[in-house]
């Protein structure tokens, strides 16, 4: 969707009476096959309806404004004067239209600034503002610039601030002159898959950062050697200096042998005196300070912690910092302004498409998920499925940034997931080409006193569906082009029990 609003609810009755509410409504665009070849279609005023699924043209509609529309014993054409708009065919007792959408992410040409201080991890608005005007990335527009409100994210998340004095006026003039580095933790909550540290290296002359989860501070050996041969791929250059503290990490015999065979100085700060490496503690500090705000305007568990780092991270490199001048540190690594349209906001609800070949025909084709991030090695979300627990790597998503997930809505249990087999994501690139793989894992959790819903045996009780299985909608146009669509989600509800044994067997008992 395009020009995405959030809206009052609006109820809408189906056909068995059953009331459900729009939330939303944009724009789509639709390519539809007819004998004549392709035509693209903007369907106007689109409603999103997260209880319903598929998508219906309301016949009267487009009748009272003036359209012809023609059925068939096998299909279905839509009609103005001489000229064909659109043509279906005829599927049991449905008229299907010839038609693809793209299920791409929600966008909207008048988001607020507080949204993108959202999506930017909770940066301050004076540095939104600032990114704005010096065009310093692609992507960004927003409206109501003089608002500012108090986010309380931020109000929860956001330490007080201690000034460190700068120790060095010598800037690095290219990138890899000289690498900070530093670990942070270990942390009070271990994730999900039982990280307790994170690692950075930052770049002195582009601020870009690298950065890694640990589960113990020995793996900071291995984690130096995959950074510097993935940096050194990057740039072309070789790092020529590395700077951290005395941790032993940084002494083992080892690292030592590593950088004297890649002719890396090794250069350490004075014991007790953090701020002579100034710039990884303040790095991650800010990251921690991000990672902190995101969590809590998502209200999501501790243990999702390595996700908000990780977004954190992501979006430092593509935000404004005061050690470079109109650029961020994306621009000044790679050479060109990053652009800012695939962002969204952490914790935010979002529907994920599911492939045809991995659901039943009245399955639906949308499954409920958080939002925790971006795919570091495909262009795609990484999403965690609400039913199962199961992150996700997905590109057909649609998001509804106004709502936030609950981590106590998901079900993480290791149980659950053993042994149940990953789905293959298809990710379909500009050029219409097909990528199957495999990115799916699993987040659990570590331990569980009592059965949660999602273990108990429910025999004779279908499963909740989420997504996109019906369909409403709303047809209309003011040219020959212009439609109106209803883009809408369902999903089915569990049925009363009809005996003792399921009323006992039932997850609501």
């Amino acid at each position: 969707m395009v020009n995405y609003e959030e809206i009052n609810p609006i109820d809408i009755t189906l056909a068995d009476n059953r009331i459900v509410k729009a939330i939303g409504v944009g724009d789509i665009h639709l390519i539809f096959k007819t004998k004549a070849g392709f035509a693209k279609v903007l369907m106007k005023e689109v409603l999103f309806v997260p209880e319903l699924g598929n998508n219906l043209f309301s016949v009267s509609k487009v009748a009272s404004l003036g359209f012809e529309v023609i059925f068939g014993d096998k299909n279905c054409r839509i009609k103005r004067g001489n000229k064909l708009l659109v043509e279906g065919f005829r599927k049991g007792g449905l008229y299907l239209l010839n038609c693809e959408i793209n299920y791409a992410s929600i966008a909207s040409d008048n988001i607020s600034i507080e949204i993108w201080h959202h999506r930017l991890g909770h940066i301050s608005k004076d540095t939104i503002r600032h990114m704005m005007t010096n065009k310093m990335v692609d992507g960004l527009s927003y409206s109501d610039i003089t608002k500012d409100t108090v986010c309380e994210g931020c109000a929860k998340g956001k330490m007080s601030r201690r000034p460190f004095p700068n120790t060095s006026t010598n800037r690095s003039t290219k990138t890899l002159q000289l690498v900070h580095t530093d670990v942070c933790g270990p942390m009070q909550t271990k994730t999900f898959s039982g990280k307790r540290y994170f690692l950075t290296f930052i770049d002195d002359y582009s601020r870009f950062t690298v950065c890694y989860l640990l589960e113990h501070k020995s793996e900071v050996y291995d984690k130096f050697v995959e950074c510097e041969a993935l940096v050194t791929n990057m740039t072309s250059n070789r790092i020529k200096m590395l700077r951290s503290d005395e941790g032993c990490e940084y002494r083992s015999k080892k690292f030592n042998a590593f950088c004297k065979g890649k002719g890396i100085i090794q250069q350490f700060t004075a014991s007790y005196t953090p701020q002579q490496n100034g710039v990884a503690e303040r790095m991650n500090r800010t990251i921690v300070e991000a990672a902190r705000c995101m969590l809590q305007a998502a209200q999501l568990d501790n243990k999702y912690w390595d996700e908000a780092v990780q977004t954190a991270v992501y979006l430092q490199n593509r935000s404004s910092t005061k050690a470079l001048t109109n650029i961020t540190p994306y621009e000044a690594w790679f050479g060109k302004k990053p652009d800012l349209s695939n962002l969204r906001v952490f914790g935010c609800q979002a529907y994920a498409h599911i492939l045809i070949e991995k659901r039943q025909k009245l399955d639906a084709n949308s499954t409920k998920c958080i939002f925790l991030g971006y795919s570091e090695s495909i262009k795609a979300y990484r999403l965690q499925e609400v039913k199962t627990g199961k992150l996700v790597i997905s590109r057909d998503v649609i998001f509804s940034e106004n709502l936030i997930m609950k981590s106590n809505e998901t079900q993480r249990n290791c149980n659950d997931l053993v042994n149940e087999d990953g789905i293959d994501i298809v990710l379909k690139n500009k050029e219409g080409l097909v990528e199957a793989t495999s990115n799916e894992t699993s987040k659990t959790n570590e331990t569980s006193k009592e059965p949660r819903r999602s273990d108990r045996h429910n025999k004779g009780v279908p499963p909740d569906r989420f997504g996109f299985s019906k369909q409403l909608a709303q047809f209309g146009a003011n040219s020959d082009d212009l439609f109106e669509f209803a883009f809408t989600t369902v999903s089915s509800s569990c049925g009363e029990p009809t005996s003792w044994t399921e009323a006992m067997n039932s997850a609501e008992s």
